[in-house]
């Protein structure tokens, strides 16, 4: 996720540890997004919230990047808002 010079994307990257020390490319989040919060935890990638492409428009959603898997998951809960 992120910016680039098209919009907003859904692309993702994560870095190597170890003697390479490189960024490989992962499958595409669901949803584009820009701001969000990451955390890695259990051999897993959390991503929710952020803003869309769409006039900046608030995402709710949160995914997960199940690493046995090797594909993005939609969690089935949305983030509450104010």
């Amino acid at each position: 996720g992120g910016r680039s010079n098209s919009g907003v994307t859904s692309s993702c990257e994560v870095l190597s540890f170890g003697d390479d020390g490189d960024w490989q490319p992962l499958p595409p989040m669901h949803d584009s997004r820009s701001h969000f919060g990451c955390v890695a935890v259990a051999g897993c990638i959390i991503v929710a919230g952020g803003g869309g492409a769409v006039g900046w428009t608030l995402r709710r959603s949160v995914e997960v990047f199940d690493e046995v898997l090797g594909r993005w998951l939609r969690l089935p809960c949305a983030l509450p808002h104010a």
